[in-house]
């Protein structure tokens, strides 16, 4: 009987140890579970963090180049440059406080700026012949050896364009046409791309006209072709837009596919912009003396430092002026935690533009 009783005390604790074995083992398996989870979060949420830091950092560093053109008062680049300097390094040791307050470390340096140049002309009522020293010259250069444009904006007072009107009278009035009409001149070592604007006194309609590298005005078989192939803007308001960036023409700036081919074989190749035919003689229209062929505001902002022969200062009250801005840089940032070291990654950010 004592053996039965021995007997069924082995096997209650053994059944016993057995039952703590299994607990540890569910014990060990969960805790392990538990890690893997947490590492797996962990190692997630980390190239998050640090995706998000980098599109702070873009963000914030296009504000501080924003905020470094908008208050520049002279044409002084380096002025320019050591405002941004300044309030990037405050910037950076913000950042670096408030992350070290959640075990992360951040760094921001600054590597490179690229000078360029804002050119403006403000009065609506002067015409788009050169300022400064070439005061009144009809055929003039914007800018050359320039690769990255934006915005290139005109706004056109329409009843300055040259009126084709009965241009069909004339002998030769494509000759007319590109002889006296204003355009803008976009030279490539590839090619020349030449944009016209003219208008119909009698539609009261606009139009815009490209002549592509190898093309030909005089070639079309007359004003009715040319106009047919012509972005349209129709007869109502005073002004016209011209969009070289985005690209769209007309009152309302509607789409004009003509225009596409500044950012699609323009832009990132050295490149020259001309005005032509900014005011003409007339001779041969059966019109009097000169006369302006555009008049109204213009905007253009390139990556080089423009020469300033045919502008204005900044602080001129006459246009077109020009000064000198910040159109990008570069920055090098770090960022590190215990799991994930995101570091010298060169970020870029350019002027937005914003008045």
């Amino acid at each position: 009987m004592a053996d039965v009783k021995a007997r069924g005390q082995l096997i209650l604790v053994t059944g016993l140890l057995i039952a703590v074995v299994l607990i540890g083992l569910a014990l060990v398996v969960n805790g392990a579970i538990y890690t893997e989870n947490l590492s797996t979060r962990e190692s997630s949420d980390e190239p998050r963090e640090a995706l998000e830091q980098r599109h702070v950092t873009e963000g914030d560093v296009q504000s501080l180049i924003d905020a470094a053109n908008r208050n520049a008062t002279t044409d002084d680049y380096g002025m320019v440059r050591g405002d941004f300097a300044d309030g990037l390094t405050q910037w950076a040791d913000s950042q670096r406080v408030q992350k070290l307050l959640t075990g992360r470390f951040v760094s921001t340096g600054l590597n490179s700026t690229t000078e360029g140049t804002q050119i403006r002309q403000a009065n609506a009522s002067r015409n788009f012949t050169a300022g400064g020293s070439l005061a009144g010259d009809s055929d003039w250069t914007l800018v050359e050896n320039t690769t990255d444009v934006g915005p290139f904006v005109l706004g056109i007072d329409r009843a300055s364009l040259l009126n084709i009107t009965d241009f069909d009278t004339l002998s030769d009035p494509l000759a007319a046409v590109s002889d006296n009409a204003f355009h803008v001149s976009v030279e490539t070592p590839s090619g020349t791309w030449k944009v016209y604007m003219f208008r119909d006194g009698t539609a009261g309609e606009v139009y815009l006209y490209v002549v592509d590298p190898g093309d030909d005005l005089g070639a079309l078989s007359g004003i009715s072709s040319l106009v047919s192939n012509s972005c349209v803007a129709g007869a109502t308001g005073s002004s016209a837009t011209v969009d070289f960036r985005e690209p769209q023409f007309g009152t309302d700036a509607t789409d004009c596919p003509e225009l596409g081919f500044y950012n699609t074989s323009v832009v990132g190749a050295d490149h020259d912009i001309h005005y032509r035919n900014a005011r003409t003689s007339a001779t041969g229209l059966g019109l009097l003396g000169e006369a302006d062929r555009a008049r109204g505001t213009y905007e253009v902002v390139v990556d080089t430092r423009a020469d300033r022969t045919p502008y204005y200062g900044p602080d001129a009250d006459a246009s077109p002026r020009a000064r000198s801005i910040i159109h990008a840089v570069t920055v090098t940032a770090a960022f590190r935690s215990d799991g994930v070291v995101h570091g010298s990654d060169e970020i870029e950010a350019e002027w937005s533009v914003v008045q």
